[in-house]
């Protein structure tokens, strides 16, 4: 059926993730430089606080399935699957947000998501960077002591880190 496959394109549509121009040309949009800049801006702040909320509730299980993300993400990442690793990556920070235990945080932050993913994964696969996921053990050694400022801290330097990259990119694409 039809109906399924656009609804959710609409859905996306109005999250800003595609831009229809007719009913046959949809497509992603690209960033600008400020639109990125806004995007990291409102992560920093969601993502943190995300963090914080997660240190205060995670449970042995969730650190247990965080720690394998973790596991599987330096895996992907030494055999060069870069799409992998992406996914992981992006399942890291929003089973973090969920971890944190309000439900339209974790909205947000997938809203959020689903703007830059794109540009993400553009980014990384044009530099060929070697992804870092130093951050996310730093977010996980957090979380297991329930320090929620370093948890905070560990995820903002994980997305500032990140963001050279994808302020390069963009600025190549432009």
């Amino acid at each position: 059926s039809v109906t399924p496959v656009r609804d959710a394109i609409l859905q996306l549509a109005k999250e800003q993730a595609l831009v229809l121009k007719t009913p046959r040309d949809i497509r992603v949009p690209q960033l600008t430089e400020a639109q990125f800049i806004e995007i990291r801006t409102l992560r920093l702040a969601l993502e943190g606080t995300g963090a914080e909320q997660a240190a205060a509730h995670i449970t042995p299980k969730m650190l247990e399935q965080i720690e394998e993300n973790i596991r599987q993400n330096r895996l992907a990442i030494d055999e060069k699957n870069l799409r992998e690793a992406l996914r992981l990556n992006s399942e890291f920070h929003l089973f973090l947000a969920q971890a944190a235990r309000i439900p339209l945080l974790t909205q947000f932050i997938g809203s959020l998501w689903m703007r830059a993913g794109p540009l993400i994964a553009q980014a990384y696969a044009h530099f060929s960077v070697q992804m870092a996921i130093e951050h996310h053990e730093e977010v996980f050694a957090a979380l297991q002591q329930r320090d929620a400022s370093a948890a905070r801290q560990a995820i903002q330097s994980d997305i500032l880190d990140g963001s050279e990259t994808m302020l390069a990119f963009i600025a190549i694409d432009q």
